[in-house]
């Protein structure tokens, strides 16, 4: 993030110690009470309900929300003049990617149209209001209440929330959200902005992953397909303990 959008502002919200500080301006330490810890070991089985809660202290006018498994390939900072029309830009998630059965037949996610689409909560932009704060507390409800005992993913209680609530949104393009565990979309002229998923190789490579055409990675472009496919191959290989992390 820094090496591409030095001038951004970044804080990290933590129970654990930071040891490069200076990667971040803003360290939020946040441990929580044991009542509230028990109430989270209780509704979490993937740190889901955490992740709801814990964005709501960002200490920003204007926030990007970024999972830990993300990687930011180009600059961002475009995102906060979007945020002047829209309080929250979304990210497309893709079928090939999830897909909950439930969110057809139980109620109250039956009630939303499958044409509103899914969503990736790993990459999100928000302009604070009354309005987004409210908006969290409703997440985190409808997660607690309705999806909880369904899936452990918050993507279903933050579809239903955004299906309910007034905000107005914008959907990003996939290049802001690409995630690198399943064929994915590329536009004509251009190129991954956000990459997500754990994997070195791919960081290294993930400038190559432009095109002049529409192109579906892992599927339509050999040149696309061979780094796709060898930067895969090349992480099971380090996480096999046979080869080391390059240095992106």
């Amino acid at each position: 993030m820094k090496r591409v959008s030095p001038g951004v502002k970044t804080a990290i919200v933590t129970d654990q110690s930071v040891v490069n500080r200076d990667v971040f301006d803003q360290v939020i330490s946040h441990r929580g009470d044991e009542g509230e810890a028990a109430a989270f070991a209780q509704k979490d089985r993937g740190n889901y309900f955490h992740k709801i809660s814990l964005m709501a202290l960002s200490p920003f006018e204007r926030t990007i929300f970024l999972d830990t498994d993300t990687y930011v390939a180009r600059p961002l900072e475009g995102l906060f003049a979007l945020l002047d029309r829209y309080d929250m830009l979304v990210t497309p998630s893709s079928n090939a990617e999830v897909d909950f059965e439930f969110e057809r037949t139980h109620a109250p996610f039956s009630s939303i149209p499958k044409e509103l689409g899914d969503f990736n909560t790993g990459v999100l932009a928000y302009r604070w209001s009354d309005a987004m704060r409210q908006f969290f507390q409703d997440w985190a409800a409808n997660f607690d209440t309705h999806g909880r005992h369904l899936t452990s993913n918050d993507q279903p209680a933050f579809r239903l929330t955004l299906f309910q609530s007034s905000l107005r949104y914008h959907t990003l393009a996939p290049i802001y959200n690409w995630v690198s565990w399943i064929p994915n979309f590329i536009p004509s002229g251009g190129g991954v902005v956000v990459l997500h998923g754990r994997n070195p190789w791919l960081q290294k490579w993930v400038r190559r992953l432009d095109a002049d055409v529409p192109t579906i990675v892992g599927s339509t472009s050999w040149r696309h397909q061979m780094v796709h496919f060898g930067s895969r191959l090349l992480y099971w290989l380090q996480r096999k303990g046979l080869i080391k992390a390059p240095k992106v």
